[in-house]
């Protein structure tokens, strides 16, 4: 067979500095929008040097519709990408049933809740933990123990009177002192050493665990359920678009049960209370996300947020950037995410 000649050459390897229109979605991390020193509005994020970084590898150049981006709050990219004048819809969508068909898969990830941390447990309940209850039983059995030795000695039977011992086995327990009695037999010898070994052994294990308690307080009672999230009255914080894709990836049940935890605001609001941590709210987040909020919570002296391991929406979902309908860049840029490791 004769070599087969190409007849249209690849277009998309060099477009001679063609300006190509973007819009961002302005969500954190993924694309920021903010002013520079000039007042010029900008574009940063991953995803936004993601675009910046193809458009460079096929000689184009990125022209950002400002007029459509909003200063404050998200831009809504999945119908606006279908129906303007733009190449790129800078943003990612979970891909589900009702997305647009020309998408680019960018990234998997999760959807969790973020809770703050849950309050330390007050000092008055410090003791109740120590298991101070626990001395009774053995302060008893021990005053028993040496009352029948005492009266096995003197030739008299059983008893289960022992209240007059039960502060000399206190005080021992308690690691205070007390006195003596002298002429002890080997009996009675070991049990008060009993008493003496148990006493010192309790004395440095309570003061140790108090001394940790008292610098470094514990959690109070964690919320690991939908249930006991509803019993702290504490809201989860959603923006209407991210309310919506809930309702397209969980069950409708979920939602009948549970759709007075959430509290839908506007995305200004939303973004910026969830990326100040405001503690009045628990916050829907991704993997993406998560670790930013890690690093500013390095600063503190204590965390006030944590991710939370059992309150999840769903543990795998894939992000996909929509593109205008018959977009000619489809081929070429999952080519070049793909290429550049994008999935994660």
């Amino acid at each position: 067979m004769s070599e087969v000649q190409r007849i249209f050459e690849p277009q998309l390897k060099d477009l001679g500095g063609y300006v190509l229109k973007g819009l961002p979605d302005n969500i954190f991390p993924r694309t920021m929008v903010y002013r520079d020193k000039n007042g010029n509005r900008q574009m940063a994020g991953y995803l936004g040097h993601l675009i910046r970084t193809y458009t460079e590898t096929i000689n184009a150049s990125l022209q950002i519709e400002w007029n459509l981006v909003p200063e404050k709050g998200m831009t809504h990219l999945s119908d606006g990408s279908q129906t303007l004048d733009i190449d790129f819809a800078i943003g990612v969508d979970g891909l589900y049933h009702s997305s647009p068909k020309q998408t680019i898969p960018i990234q998997i990830t999760s959807w969790f809740l973020i809770i703050p941390m849950e309050k330390q447990m007050p000092k008055s309940g410090f003791f109740l933990n120590l298991g101070f209850q626990a001395m009774i039983p053995l302060a008893i059995i021990l005053g028993f123990l040496l009352n029948n030795a005492k009266r096995l000695e003197m030739g008299l039977g059983p008893s289960l009177r022992a209240s007059w011992m039960f502060n000399k086995v206190l005080r021992g327990i308690l690691a205070q002192s007390f006195i003596l009695p002298r002429y002890l037999s080997l009996k009675m010898m070991t049990i008060y050493w009993l008493i003496l070994i148990s006493g010192f052994f309790m004395s440095n294990y309570y003061t140790a665990n108090l001394a940790t308690m008292l610098m470094n307080p514990p959690e109070g009672k964690q919320i690991l359920s939908w249930e006991q999230l509803r019993q702290t009255n504490l809201k989860i914080l959603i923006a209407q678009s991210e309310f919506n894709f809930l309702n397209e990836i969980l069950a409708k049940d979920f939602l009948d049960n549970f759709v007075d935890l959430f509290e839908v605001t506007d995305s200004e609001d939303y973004q910026r209370k969830r990326i100040a941590l405001n503690q009045s709210y628990a916050y829907p987040a991704t993997d993406t996300l998560w670790p930013v909020l890690v690093e500013s919570l390095k600063r503190l002296e204590t965390p006030i947020f944590r991710k939370s391991e059992e309150l999840v929406f769903t543990p795998y979902i894939l992000m996909s950037m929509p593109l205008p309908k018959n977009s000619i860049f489809k081929k070429s840029l999952f080519q070049f995410v793909h290429l550049n490791g994008q999935y994660q």
